[in-house]
């Protein structure tokens, strides 16, 4: 029995690891073998570029400092959501505030 897998299927299972399901679904939902997606997957991987061009940021404290911030941004909405929580970073100061003592914290300047 000739089991190839047609142009537009070959698409469709790019566009679905794309989305990162999971590979067991793949499998079922477009009627292939886990084996056979393995392979697809390989030869996906090699015929992608070794260097994506990818730059890497020219000061990486700024990355840090903008993940301090979304973390201090989502402890702060915590704290306001609890009722104790909220009283006690009320008079702990601001979000900012909090973000610089992190980054003080941490012996980077904010």
């Amino acid at each position: 029995m000739d089991r190839t897998i047609a142009q537009e299927q070959r698409q469709r299972i790019a566009q679905l690891l794309g989305e990162r399901l999971s590979l067991r679904g793949i499998c079922r939902t477009m009627g292939v073998s886990l084996t056979w997606l393995l392979h697809f997957m390989v030869e996906c991987f090699t015929a992608c570029p070794d260097h994506l061009h990818a730059q890497l940021p020219a000061q990486p404290t700024a990355v840090l400092l903008s993940r301090l911030d979304a973390e201090a941004d989502e402890r702060w909405s915590f704290a306001e959501a609890s009722p104790q929580l909220s009283n006690d970073a009320q008079n702990a100061g601001n979000q900012s505030m909090l973000v610089e003592q992190l980054a003080e914290f941490l012996g980077h300047s904010a």
